[in-house]
């Protein structure tokens, strides 16, 4: 399934993910800052599993609505090592 990937201007590390931009809804089209085009993919229920992004989850809701959103989290944390 060819489909885009658009990413939010004031939420960079959320993604929308359709076959087109028009099938996107404008209230999610215009919510934080509005989509800028990311990147084309060719999603496959074979695919490799991919970071932060579940392919079969993402071509059922692109079926089912006509879009998919997506977000990854990065964290980082501080460990401390014990002295003796």
């Amino acid at each position: 399934m060819k489909v885009q990937s658009y990413r939010y201007a004031k939420k960079q590390n959320t993604f929308v993910t359709a076959k087109a931009l028009t099938d996107i809804p404008k209230n999610i089209q215009t919510q934080f800052g509005g989509l800028t085009f990311f990147k084309e993919l060719d999603l496959n229920l074979s695919d490799p599993p991919r970071i932060a992004f579940d392919t079969n989850k993402a071509i059922a809701d692109i079926e089912k609505q006509g879009y998919h959103i997506s977000a990854t989290e990065t964290r980082f944390e501080e460990k401390s090592e014990k002295k003796n």
